[in-house]
C-alpha cells in the first residue's frame, strides 16, 4: 500500500475508534451510573474518563502526523497503533455499559463491599467489580486485557480492577453469592503470580522429571506431529488446574465451610457426568469437593461439617470425600474427557500439595479459623433462631459484633438445617405460602445487614 492509500486507511480507522469513543461518551453523559453505584465503580468511570482524553489527544496527534509526512514505515507503525486502539475500546466498549449500570440497590452489596476488604488485605490496590449476566455461572474477566498493551494504560490502573460476573438470578441469593470468593481468588492468582510461586516450591529435579516423562508420554503415545505441540498443552492444562485449586483453597481459607456448602449447593443441579469429568480448563467437581473437605479437615473443621451439616457430611461421604483424602485418589470415580487429561492428573496429584501450601502462606494473615467461629457460632444461631438479625448484639454485659465469615457460615448452617421451616412453624404464614420465598428474602437480608452493620461498626472503631 502506498503513502496516500495508508494515510486514507489511517483516517478510516481514526473514524472507527472515535465512533466507539462517542457512544461511551454519551454513556458518561446520561449521568445514570452516578446514583446508587459502587465506589468501586466510581473510580472506574473517573480513570475511563482520563482514558478518553488522553485518547483523544492521541488520535488528534496521529491524524496531525499522517497529514504531514509521506513516510511509509511511519505511517505503517501509526496504522498499528490505531489497530491497538480500535481492539482496546472494542472490547472497553463490551463491558463499559454492564459495569456502570450497576446498582447497589441490585447487587449482594455489603458481601462485596466486604469481599473488597479482604482483597485489599492481600492487593492493596485491587478493586472488585459484579455485574449481572444471563448465564447461570460465576466467572471472572481481567479488566486489564481491555487495553490489549500496556501503551493503553499507562498509568496501570486497569490492571487493579476484578471484574466479577454472577448470575443476574442469585443476586439477592447470599449463599450462592459466597462463590464470588472463588472468583477473586483467580484474580489474585493472576496478579501476584501465583503459578510461579507454585513452581518455586517444588523441587527443580523433581519438576524436571515431570516435564521429562510427559515429554516420554507424548513420545510413545503419539504420532511425530503431536511430539511438540501436546506437551505445552498438557502443562497448560496442569497450570488450569492449579488456578482452579488455588480458587477453591483461597475460598476455603477465607471464609470456611461456608464456601463447600455454596459449592455443593451450587453444582448439584448439574448432571452426574458434569460434576465427575476431568476437563482441560477444570479439575472434576468431585475431585474439587474431595481436596476442599481435605484442606477443611486439615485446619481442623471436620466435626463442624459432620455434627452441624450431618446431610451435607452424609452426601460427601457418599462420594468418598472423606476416603480418599491422600495424595493418590483412585481415578474409578472420575471420567476423563481423553487420555492425555488422564495422565495430566497424575502431575495434578504429585502437586496439590504445593498448591495449598503456597494458598495458606499467602492467606496467613486473613485465614477465618475454627476458633472464632466456636466463639461466635452459639450468639448468630440464637439470634437467627429468635428471628433477630445477628448484628450488634449485647450479650453478658457487653456489646458482641459477630465477624461476617461467622455469620456466613452460622446462617448457612441455619439455613441447611432447615431453619426457615423454623419461621415458618413460628409465625402465622401458612407453609402454602413458601412460594413467595419470604422468609428466604428475610435470611438474605438479615445475612446481608448484619455483615453490613459489622463494617460500619468498624469503620466507627467500635
Amino acid at each position: 500500500m502506498d503513502a496516500d492509500g495508508l494515510k486514507q486507511e489511517i483516517d478510516r480507522k481514526i473514524y472507527e475508534v472515535k465512533r466507539l469513543i462517542t457512544n461511551i461518551e454519551e454513556l458518561l453523559e446520561e449521568k445514570k451510573y452516578e446514583k446508587y453505584i459502587p465506589k468501586e465503580v466510581k473510580e472506574f468511570v473517573l480513570y475511563i474518563k482520563e482514558y478518553v482524553n488522553i485518547s483523544n489527544e492521541h488520535f488528534n496527534f496521529t491524524r496531525q502526523i499522517s497529514q504531514e509526512t509521506f513516510s511509509i514505515p511511519v505511517l505503517t507503525a501509526l496504522l498499528s497503533l490505531l489497530d491497538t486502539f480500535k481492539e482496546g475500546f472494542f472490547s472497553l466498549h463490551h463491558f463499559f455499559k454492564e459495569i456502570i449500570e450497576i446498582s447497589i440497590l441490585e447487587s449482594p452489596s455489603p458481601l462485596l463491599i466486604y469481599f473488597n476488604k479482604i482483597l485489599r488485605k492481600i492487593y492493596r490496590d485491587g478493586k472488585i467489580i459484579a455485574t449481572k449476566q444471563s448465564e447461570y455461572n460465576f466467572h471472572f474477566i481481567p479488566l486489564y486485557k481491555i487495553s490489549g498493551r500496556p501503551l493503553l494504560d499507562p498509568n496501570r490502573k486497569l490492571e487493579h480492577f476484578a471484574l466479577i460476573r454472577y448470575p443476574f438470578s442469585e443476586y439477592k441469593n447470599v449463599f450462592s453469592n459466597i462463590l464470588l470468593i472463588h472468583e477473586l481468588g483467580h484474580f489474585i492468582y493472576k496478579k501476584l503470580n501465583i503459578k510461579n510461586k507454585i513452581i518455586s516450591s517444588i523441587d527443580p529435579q523433581e519438576f524436571d522429571q515431570y516435564e521429562q516423562a510427559i515429554n516420554e508420554y507424548v513420545e510413545t503415545n503419539y504420532q511425530s506431529d503431536y511430539i511438540i505441540e501436546t506437551p505445552p498443552k498438557m502443562w497448560e492444562t496442569i497450570f488450569s488446574w492449579w488456578e482452579e485449586s488455588f480458587a477453591d483453597f483461597f475460598a476455603v481459607r477465607i471464609i470456611g465451610p461456608a464456601f463447600l456448602y455454596a459449592f455443593i449447593k451450587f453444582n448439584l443441579i448439574l448432571k452426574d457426568t458434569e460434576i465427575k469429568i476431568f476437563i482441560s480448563q477444570h479439575p472434576s467437581r468431585y475431585y474439587r469437593i474431595t481436596r476442599i473437605i481435605g484442606l477443611l479437615i486439615k485446619d481442623g473443621w471436620e466435626s463442624v461439617i459432620k455434627l452441624k451439616t450431618p446431610r451435607i457430611y452424609k452426601w460427601a461421604d457418599d462420594i468418598d470425600a472423606f476416603k480418599n483424602l491422600s495424595y493418590n485418589i483412585p481415578t474409578s470415580i472420575f471420567s476423563f474427557d481423553e487420555d492425555p487429561i488422564r495422565e495430566c492428573y497424575k502431575y495434578l496429584e504429585k502437586t496439590i500439595e504445593k498448591v495449598a501450601l503456597v494458598t495458606e502462606e499467602l492467606t496467613a494473615n486473613c485465614n477465618y479459623d475454627l476458633e472464632t467461629f466456636e466463639e461466635e457460632n452459639d450468639i448468630v444461631e440464637e439470634c437467627l433462631k429468635k428471628f433477630i438479625p445477628p448484628s450488634e448484639i449485647f450479650y453478658k454485659d457487653n456489646f458482641f459484633i459477630a465477624k461476617p465469615e461467622s455469620i456466613l457460615n452460622t446462617a448457612f448452617i441455619f439455613y441447611l438445617n432447615d431453619g426457615i421451616e423454623q419461621w415458618y412453624s413460628m409465625s402465622d404464614r401458612s407453609k402454602d405460602d413458601k412460594t413467595d420465598h419470604f422468609f428466604d428474602n428475610r435470611l438474605n437480608e438479615f445475612v446481608l445487614k448484619s455483615i453490613e452493620d459489622n463494617l460500619i461498626l468498624e469503620i466507627w472503631g467500635k
